[in-house]
């Protein structure tokens, strides 16, 4: 059975797009650093987060995970973190693991 051309066409640049999504994060991610971040489950009394974790930032792009000061959870990045969040979540649960300083119970 022949695969149209349009199909076949546009399973390409679907494909090129991918492997450029990719490419393009390996690339920052490989110029990325660890950082001391917050998570915002540890709060001065006063409110303001403690920096409880090291944690991965790839090149230009900031993305995490945070609580806010109402204890509820949300996100906080640039765009280029929004735009590659799935990549960053898979980086730091495979490559990149966020290294606690403080935990909670201290």
């Amino acid at each position: 059975m022949k695969v149209p051309g349009k199909i076949q066409r546009g399973l390409l640049v679907f494909l090129a797009v991918i492997v450029l999504y990719v490419g393009l994060y390996c690339c920052l991610s490989a110029r990325g650093s660890y950082q001391f971040m917050q998570t915002g489950r540890i709060r001065y009394g006063f409110g303001l987060s403690v920096s409880d974790v090291s944690m991965w930032q790839p090149e230009f792009i900031r993305w995490q995970q945070f609580t806010n000061v109402e204890g509820s959870a949300t996100t906080r990045g640039n765009i280029l973190g929004y735009v590659f969040c799935p990549l960053i979540i898979l980086d730091r649960w495979l490559v990149h693991p966020t290294e606690v300083l403080i935990g909670a119970d201290s």
